[in-house]
Order: C-alpha cells, then sequence, then structure tokens
C-alpha cells in the first residue's frame, strides 16, 4: 500500500533507525564527551500545506509559494540537538526501509531550506488538496565521559541515574502529492530496526565529572537533577 493512501503512517514498535556515537569535544591524550545518540522512528504525516477549489469551466493553475522553509525541525532539545550537530552527524544519508517505502535524506533534507513555487494543474470544477511528506523522530541521548582512563555513562547528582535528553525532530522532504478529497486515513507499518547497543558499563555521578564536563553538561541544559535535568 502506498503511503500517499494514509495522512498518518505509524511505524510499528517505534522501531531504532539509528544509533551513533557523536563527539561533542576531544581534548587529546585528556578527556573527552560523548553523546550516545539513540533515532527511533515514530510515524510520516502528510501535512496539509494547501486547498483550493476550481470553480471554472477550465484548468487552473494552483501555486504554493516557499520562501525560507527549514527542512529539518527540532520541536523539542533544540539546546542539545544544535550541541551535539544531530542534523550532519545522525539524519544526513539517513536510510530507512519500510515494508512499502524506502527513503535516505540529502544533506539539502536534514540541513537545508525550501525556497521557491510548487505548481499544480487542476482540472474544471475540482477541489485540490496538495499534501507533503513529513517524517517525525524521538531522538534518546545519554553521555560518556572519556577521561581518568576509563569511560564512564553521566550519572545525576549524587547518584547513578543516567542522564537522558530528548529530542523531537521533523524533517519535511521533497515529497508532494495532490488529492481532489482530503485523506483521513492512519495505517501502521513496519520498518527496519535495530537492536539496541549497551551502555559504558559504569556510571559517574554528575558532581564527580571534570569541571569541562560539567560545564558543557550545563549549558545543554543538563544539571544532574533527577527529572529536572535528566529530560531537555
Amino acid at each position: 500500500m502506498s503511503l500517499s493512501t494514509s495522512l498518518i503512517t505509524v511505524a510499528t514498535s517505534d522501531p531504532i533507525v539509528n544509533q551513533s556515537r557523536l563527539t561533542i569535544y576531544n581534548d587529546v591524550g585528556r578527556e573527552a564527551l560523548y553523546a550516545v545518540v539513540t533515532t527511533q522512528l515514530v510515524d510520516i504525516r502528510h501535512e496539509e500545506i494547501a486547498s483550493w477549489s476550481n470553480s471554472s469551466d477550465s484548468e487552473q493553475k494552483y501555486k504554493h509559494e516557499y520562501k525560507d522553509f527549514s527542512m529539518f525541525r527540532v520541536t523539542k532539545g533544540e539546546e542539545v540537538s544544535t550541541r551535539i550537530n544531530l542534523a550532519t552527524g545522525v539524519f544526513t544519508g539517513l536510510t530507512i526501509h519500510g515494508e512499502h517505502s524506502q527513503i535516505r535524506f540529502s544533506r539539502e533534507e536534514a540541513t537545508g531550506s525550501i525556497t521557491g513555487t510548487v505548481e499544480v494543474a487542476v482540472a474544471p470544477h475540482r477541489d485540490l488538496y496538495l499534501y507533503q511528506r513529513k517524517y517525525t523522530f524521538l531522538v534518546k541521548v545519554t553521555y560518556i565521559l572519556d577521561g581518568w582512563g576509563k569511560l564512564c555513562d553521566v550519572g545525576s547528582l549524587g547518584g547513578f541515574h543516567i542522564q537522558e535528553s530528548i529530542c523531537d525532530v521533523e524533517i519535511y522532504t521533497r515529497e508532494w502529492f495532490t488529492r481532489s478529497t482530503p485523506l483521513i486515513e492512519t495505517r501502521s507499518e513496519a520498518f527496519e530496526g535495530q537492536a539496541k547497543t549497551g551502555l559504558a558499563g559504569m556510571t559517574c555521578k554528575f558532581e564527580d565529572l571534570t569541571e569541562k564536563a560539567r560545564d558543557t553538561m550545563r549549558s545543554m541544559g543538563i544539571d544532574g537533577r533527577i527529572g529536572a535535568g535528566c529530560h531537555t
């Protein structure tokens, strides 16, 4: 079944579509801080960007204008996303395989914007519904400090609750399609996923991190408090 027949395609089981370790900083020979990024596909949506009726007796052209329309959007966790460079570090070149669909995100889709016109021919006495495809992701980020000759997961103040940031990400693609009636259906589709990889195996209390690591974490809104600092 084609994706374009449904308003929303829900990814069954929120599959893990990418796991990456991104470098936040690396002071060679001293210490390094890494972001361990787990990306799950939530759903694929067709966002209605225009509707119009051609009430005339002749074919008409409908034009939809874009100006600096960002294709990659972070709706939650922007501080973290910017600091670890999610757009290029994870989403550029990311490929998703489904039962009935496959996509590989280009650099433009992960970092660029749209400026231009989408033009559609509309038959006489017909309605137009114009849709653009959007992918929604849940991104979970934990942190590993490489210091004192060992690796450890970043924990909480006074304890070992692993700090985790949440980023909600949307990517609009250059995929448009039209219909004469609105989409209403929601369906499910299975997508290829990965088994979750393990953590460092040792957790450091937040106050036991190096000063640079603590300052870097705080700059991303993470201060070691459970419930307040572990989700940003």
